[in-house]
Formats: structure tokens, C-alpha cells, sequence
């Protein structure tokens, strides 16, 4: 019920910052367990947004919970930078 609420809101808010919106729909996707869906859609954001610096701390975390810290920890740092600037 929350999920297709929460869908709703995204495309709606979808005209006003796309990017962002995005980062939701993977946030959601995050949420409901559907993990390899909201690290494809964070890919993808990361792809055509590369400085969007919570896409790359929330995949980060995805990677990192399946085990892969190396990877993990270039990602959130690389996130953590683009935040300071």
C-alpha cells in the first residue's frame, strides 16, 4: 500500500527534480528489499548524475551489506566528497 502511495508521490514530484526523484524510487526500492533493483537504479542515476553524492553513499551501503568493502568504501568516499563541496 505504502509502496504504490510513495510511487504516486514520485512521479509527481518527477517534474520538479527528476535526479531526486530518482534517488527515491531506489530508496524505495531499497526498503521494500528489493536490493539488486535499487543498485541498478543507482547506477543509473550515478551514470547520468555523477555528482549526486547520496546515490553514491546508498549504493556504497548496498554493496558493503553484500559483502564487497573495497568497493564499498570507494563509492561512499567518493560520495562523502561530493557532499563537501
Amino acid at each position: 500500500m505504502y509502496v504504490c502511495q510513495a510511487t504516486a508521490l514520485f512521479a509527481a514530484a518527477d517534474a520538479v527534480d527528476p535526479p531526486q526523484t530518482e534517488f527515491y524510487q531506489a530508496c524505495a526500492a531499497f526498503v521494500d528489499q528489493h536490493r539488486a533493483e535499487a543498485a541498478s537504479l543507482l547506477r543509473a542515476l550515478i551514470a547520468n548524475h555523477p555528482d549526486h553524492a547520496d546515490a553514491h553513499v546508498l549504493l556504497g551501503q548496498i554493496l558493503a551489506e553484500d559483502g564487497r568493502f573495497d568497493e564499498a568504501a570507494t563509492i561512499i568516499e567518493h560520495g562523502v566528497a561530493l557532499d563537501l563541496e
